[in-house]
Parts: structure tokens; C-alpha cells; sequence
């Protein structure tokens, strides 16, 4: 405890603390007092975790306390600094420095700190050890409290890129079931396109020799004969046809082999200049232009007998 009568050489430093205090309306978080010399500061005490009969005054006595037992192993007047925190160990707020006079010379042979006798020796042996040991450990304090706090900022990098990790994992799997579930669609997408090519395919098969049966005159044998025609012929021949072709005259071609219409193929024959006809059977094999040949004159006899009978049933009308 600091004695009544020195309290008053330090009334500015207990105001302080005070005020200290008062701020927040309770104990500051954490004070340090550093001992400040030739440019260097050394933590002398800290203190924090403050009990309920913590008050200004018994704080300002400790600080006191503290800075004279300090300034006894230096000579001549010290320099002191009370730094307050306010939040954390980070939020520094206000600083307070103050001196103290350092322990005075005592008497000895020409003015030497300690007399030249065992008692002397031990005296400054032990004095110096003290400041050595307080040396070390304010050392210490301050290299575990940069490295705490080092770790600290570790901890929060290595806790932030944990998170975004798993984040990454997490779309990474999302990402997968869709990619399981575009590949189940696709795999049913053509289960579904072949079963329809399967059909069509039967349908074709048996839709000429079935038409074949319902319409008369022979239409049906003359379908499938124009679909054999076309199924014979290759890409390049088909190539070299429709660079032959105006694009009306390719349009129809196109609408004749969808349909296996031979009358729509015998229009396109007649719309043909002899020039087309010369290039079209060079390009033809001999058996292909045959079959066209003998399609053509089907359909022209089929034509004739339709307009000859359109023809007599309009006299017997009359």
C-alpha cells in the first residue's frame, strides 16, 4: 500500500485511473505498466480480471507500488507508462506516463553503489539477478503474447478456409447429382428415341405392302417401287441431283421421297429441261434409270386413265 503521505505525488496518476473507471462504468478490460528507457519499454505488471473491491484507488496504489519496487534496481529518475484497454487486448484507448525517482546511491568507498565487503557483493548479486530475472520474464511475456496472438489470427484463417471448403464440398456434390441426373435423363431420352426409330422402322415395312392391298390399280406396288428407287440411291448421287435442281424442283423431290409419291415424282420428271435429263441418267446407273423409266410410265398411264374416265363420267352426266 502506498504510504498516505506519498499518495500526493502521484494525485495526476490516481486521477487518471479514476477516470479510467469511470468511463465505462466499470473496471477497464486490461491494464499494462511499461517501464519506459532509452527508447525501449519493458512490461513491469499487468493487470486484469478486476473483483468487485478492485477500486480506482487500490488499482492506483498497485500501479504505484509496482513502478517504485521497479525503479529501485535503476538510478536516477525513471519513466513509466499505464496503457488502458478497453475492449481487448487490441483496443487501446489512452496512455498515462509518469516518473518516479530511482533508488539513490548508497554509501560506500568514492561514491560505489555497494561497499567492497561480502555483505556488499551479495547485496548487488542479488540486485542484479532481480533485474536480469524481471528482464527475462517481461521478455518472455511479450514474445508468448505476440505469439498467442499470432496464433490466434492462424486460427481464424485456418477456421475460414475449413468452412469454404466444405462449402466447395458441398457444391461439388450438388454439382455431381446433377450430372447423374442429366445422364439418366439422356440415357432415357434415347431408350425413348430408339423405341420410335423401332416403329417407324416397322411401320414403313409394312406400310406399303399393306397399302398394296387397300388402294387400287397397283398404287401401293408403285409406293413401294418408288421407295426402293430412292433407298438405292447413294449420297453422292443425291448430292449431284440437287445441285441439278432448282429449289422448287429439290422441295418436291424431298416431299416425293418422304411420302414414296410416285405422281410427285412424275411431275418432277416432266418439270426436268433435256439438259437435266442428259446430266440425271449419266448420273444414274443403268438399272436405277430403268426403274425411274419404267415408275415414270406407270404414273403417266395411271394420269391418262384418270382424266379418261374423269372425262367419260362427265359425257354420262350430261
Amino acid at each position: 500500500m502506498v504510504q498516505p503521505n506519498k499518495r500526493s505525488d502521484y494525485v495526476d496518476v490516481y486521477r487518471w485511473v479514476k477516470a479510467c473507471f469511470l468511463k465505462t462504468g466499470k473496471p477497464p478490460y486490461k491494464l499494462d505498466l511499461l517501464h519506459i528507457a532509452g527508447g525501449d519499454s519493458q512490461i513491469v505488471q499487468s493487470w486484469s480480471d478486476f473483483k468487485n473491491n478492485d477500486g480506482p484507488d487500490s488499482v492506483g496504489d498497485d500501479i504505484i507500488n509496482a513502478a517504485l519496487e521497479d525503479s529501485e534496481i535503476y538510478q536516477g529518475v525513471q519513466t513509466y507508462t499505464i496503457i488502458y484497454y478497453e475492449k481487448s487486448d487490441r483496443d487501446i484507448a489512452a496512455r498515462k506516463g509518469f516518473r518516479v525517482q530511482g533508488g539513490t546511491l548508497r554509501q560506500g568507498v568514492e561514491g560505489e553503489s555497494e561497499p567492497p565487503t561480502e555483505k556488499g557483493y551479495t547485496s548487488q548479486i542479488m540486485r542484479h539477478n532481480e533485474a536480469i530475472a524481471k528482464l527475462n520474464i517481461n521478455s518472455l511475456t511479450q514474445q508468448m503474447n505476440r505469439l498467442l496472438s499470432t496464433c490466434e489470427r492462424k486460427d481464424d484463417i485456418i477456421e475460414k478456409l475449413v468452412n469454404k471448403q466444405f462449402d466447395t464440398i458441398i457444391a461439388f456434390e450438388q454439382l455431381m447429382d446433377r450430372k447423374a441426373e442429366r445422364e439418366i435423363k439422356l440415357q432415357s431420352d434415347r431408350s425413348e428415341q430408339k423405341l420410335k426409330d423401332r416403329l417407324f422402322e416397322r411401320i414403313d415395312s409394312a406400310l406399303p405392302p399393306l397399302l398394296g392391298k387397300i388402294l387400287p390399280n397397283n398404287i401401293g406396288v408403285m409406293k413401294m417401287q418408288t421407295n426402293a428407287f430412292f433407298e438405292s440411291l447413294n449420297e453422292i448421287q443425291i448430292d449431284k441431283i440437287l445441285t441439278l435442281l432448282t429449289e422448287n424442283q429439290s422441295k418436291n423431290l424431298a416431299k416425293a421421297q418422304m411420302r414414296n409419291d410416285v405422281f410427285m415424282l412424275h411431275s418432277i420428271i416432266s418439270s426436268l429441261t433435256e439438259q437435266q435429263n442428259i446430266e440425271i441418267s449419266q448420273i444414274l446407273k443403268p438399272e436405277q434409270f430403268a426403274a425411274l423409266r419404267e415408275l415414270f410410265e406407270k404414273a403417266t398411264k395411271k394420269e391418262e386413265t384418270s382424266v379418261s374416265s374423269n372425262s367419260t363420267e362427265n359425257g354420262v352426266q350430261k
